[in-house]
């Protein structure tokens, strides 16, 4: 190039000036980005995302499943998990069983939160079984007297999927024991 300028140098007229050609780089191209880059990122990213799940699992009090109560110790088995009526009659069958195994005559039915349109015929159906049966309020709202055990009953609670919370459970159950009732388990339900 050089020896071509000198050549021409002297047929052109006028000042010569070399044009400077600058290259703006806008950021980090596919090119200029090394594999480990990708697997920081990528690792970044899952750890992230554990971060995210484990601080959901914590803070999330909401009864999802069976797993979640058999995880808080509380001792009561899970009779049953009823979703638009599947399940229903397996439920029916493990409340008569536990009752008649505890020489129950009536079972009373306390919610811990949430509405549920099959818990009406779930009360039916154990009726049925030569078992009395008593819906009562959610329990937030019972009072001591209510709370106080007839002779031969026993309590089922209710737990509401996505709804009803653990620690309402907890609490639920401390109570009732401490009322001198019988615990026969939890039942859980899907929500309307």
């Amino acid at each position: 190039k050089s020896t071509a300028l000198d050549f021409t140098a002297d047929k052109v007229s006028g000042t010569l000036v070399l044009a400077n050609s600058t290259v703006v780089f806008d950021g980090p191209t596919i090119s200029s980005v090394t594999a480990s880059s990708y697997a920081y990122g990528g690792v970044l990213g899952v750890i992230i995302g554990i971060l995210i799940t484990v601080q959901l699992g914590i803070t999330d009090k909401k009864i999802r499943g069976r797993r979640q109560i058999n995880r808080a110790r509380l001792g009561l088995p899970v009779l049953g998990d009823v979703a638009a009526n599947s399940g229903l009659q397996e439920g029916i069958a493990a409340v008569v069983a536990s009752a008649r195994a505890q020489s129950v005559n009536l079972v009373r039915v306390v919610g811990l939160g949430g509405e549920s349109s099959t818990l009406s015929s779930f009360n039916s159906e154990v009726a049925k079984h030569s078992l009395q049966v008593t819906p009562m309020p959610n329990f937030s709202t019972l009072t001591a007297e209510t709370l106080l055990a007839p002779a031969n009953s026993a309590m089922l609670l209710v737990a509401v999927k996505g709804v009803s919370r653990i620690d309402s459970l907890q609490q639920a159950v401390e109570a009732a024991r401490l009322a001198g009732n019988q615990v026969l388990g939890v039942l859980l339900v899907s929500a309307d």
